[in-house]
C-alpha cells in the first residue's frame, strides 16, 4: 500500500507598525497555525493492483487554538492507555504537556484478492466500505506524542465503497470490480484507537508556511488465499 499525504498549514505573522519617532518594532512572532491534511492510500500507486485494504481517503483539521475543555477531555480519555505505558513528561520549558484536537472524516475500502470474480469468494476478505467521522485528542510531552481517536460511522453499502472504487477505476482506465454485490450489509461501527509516537531529533526546519508531500514504501503482494 502506498500512502500520499498532503498537508497545508497557514501561519499568520503579526508585527507592530514602525514609526519614525519610535524604536524599531519587536521581531515578528508566528501565531499557532490552523492545519489541514489530506491523506490518500491506494495500492494502484505501488503495484497497480487491488486487494484487501485497497483505498483510503482521510481529511483532518487541527484548529490553531482548541477550546479549553479539550485539555480535560484529553486527560480523561488518555487515562486508561497511559496507565499502562506511562504518562509523557512535559516539554522543555513547559509546566505540563500540551493538548490539542483534530477533527477527521474519511473512507476506507476493502476487497478480496480477485476483484474480477462476480461470486462470493470464501476464505478471503469480503468487499466492504467504511465511512466515518471522528476526532483525535493529542497530548505532547517532551519527545512523546500520545493520541486517542474516536471514530463513528457505517460499514456497508451506505459507505459508498462500490461507487468510489468504480469511479476511480474509470478515471485511471483499469478493469472494474465485479463483486460488490457481495459486500457486507449496513452496520454502524465505532472505532477507538490509541497511539504513542516518539521523536528522535528534528526532521525538518520550522517554515513559516508551506506544503508537504510524503510517500510510504510499497509492500509485496500477498499470496491469494482463495479462488
Amino acid at each position: 500500500m502506498r500512502t500520499i499525504i498532503l498537508a497545508a498549514a497557514l501561519f499568520v505573522v503579526a508585527a507592530a507598525p514602525a514609526h519614525a519617532q519610535q524604536p524599531a518594532a519587536e521581531p515578528a512572532t508566528a501565531r499557532p497555525a490552523q492545519q489541514f491534511t489530506v491523506q490518500v492510500d491506494n495500492d494502484y500507486f505501488a503495484a497497480n493492483a487491488d486487494y484487501h485494504y485497497t483505498n483510503g481517503l482521510r481529511f483532518s483539521s487541527t484548529p490553531a487554538r482548541p477550546w479549553p475543555i479539550v485539555r480535560y477531555i484529553a486527560d480523561l480519555l488518555l487515562v486508561p492507555p497511559t496507565a499502562l505505558v506511562g504518562a509523557p513528561a512535559p516539554a522543555a520549558g513547559k509546566s505540563e504537556p500540551q493538548r490539542t484536537i483534530t477533527y477527521v472524516a474519511g473512507q476506507n475500502l476493502f476487497t478480496p484478492d480477485k476483484i474480477t470474480e462476480r461470486g462470493l469468494i470464501v476464505r478471503d476478505r469480503p468487499y466492504a466500505g467504511w465511512l466515518y467521522v471522528g476526532f483525535a485528542l493529542h497530548r505532547v510531552g517532551g519527545d512523546t506524542l500520545d493520541t486517542v481517536e474516536l471514530d463513528v460511522g457505517v460499514v456497508g453499502p451506505s459507505a459508498l465503497g462500490r461507487q468510489t472504487q468504480i469511479a476511480w477505476h474509470e478515471q485511471v482506465n483499469i478493469g472494474l470490480p465485479q463483486g460488490w454485490d457481495n459486500q457486507l450489509h449496513d452496520e454502524p461501527a465505532v472505532l477507538v484507537t490509541f497511539e504513542r509516537r516518539h521523536r528522535y531529533g528534528p526532521l525538518v526546519a520550522n517554515a513559516g508556511y508551506g506544503l508537504k508531500l510524503d510517500s510510504s514504501p510499497a509492500t509485496a503482494h500477498p499470496p491469494a488465499t482463495s479462488t
